[in-house]
């Protein structure tokens, strides 16, 4: 609770992750930047499964259109033949 007041925040857990935020900045990276909490911007924020099977499946498109990139690129580079 101390910590929720001292950093003004709503709940606690908003302020652990908003001094952890502080802590990573400090000794890991500078240039960190700390969300805003979902409460805030009342965002429907994704579980890590929802996420990975959306990373997943964002993969495999990316896959796919690669591919298919790739098979036009071949059409397209292939000689054409042409009639007398």
């Amino acid at each position: 609770m101390e910590l929720q007041y001292s950093l003004k925040a709503m709940y606690s857990f908003e302020a652990l992750q908003t001094a952890w935020h502080a802590w990573t900045q400090a000794h890991l990276d500078p240039t960190l930047k700390r969300g805003i909490p979902a409460k805030k911007t009342q965002r429907e924020h994704l579980t890590t499964q929802e996420y990975k099977r959306l990373q997943d499946r964002l993969a495999e498109e990316r896959k796919e259109l690669e591919e298919a990139n790739e098979a036009l690129a071949c059409r397209w580079a292939a000689p054409t033949r042409r009639s007398p």
